[in-house]
């Protein structure tokens, strides 16, 4: 049986050139995601939305979309940590 699960984030930033910056920089890991795996993002203003989507006939794969937003949510505090040091200097 095919499984399908989907899971979108919607995260809103403080400004709308912070959330371009962010999605510009978790661009490269959202182009190189696994076969079964398409990450979809888009950004309106100050709001990031984040689509992922992974089909599998594995029901055990599925849990992959939760390990990828976990990281990608640690990517984005990474960058708000940066964006703080930078915006303090």
């Amino acid at each position: 049986m095919l499984v399908k699960v989907t899971l979108i984030l919607k995260l809103k930033f403080s400004s709308k050139e912070k959330t371009k910056s962010i999605a510009l920089a978790l661009r490269p890991d959202n182009l190189l995601t696994k076969e079964n795996m398409v990450i979809v993002d888009k950004v309106h203003e100050n709001i990031f939305t984040l689509k992922i989507d992974v089909t599998s006939e594995n029901i055990n794969n599925i849990s992959t979309i939760r390990n990828t937003a976990d990281e990608i949510l640690a990517h984005i505090k990474s960058l708000e940590n940066l964006f703080e040091k930078v915006k303090d200097k």
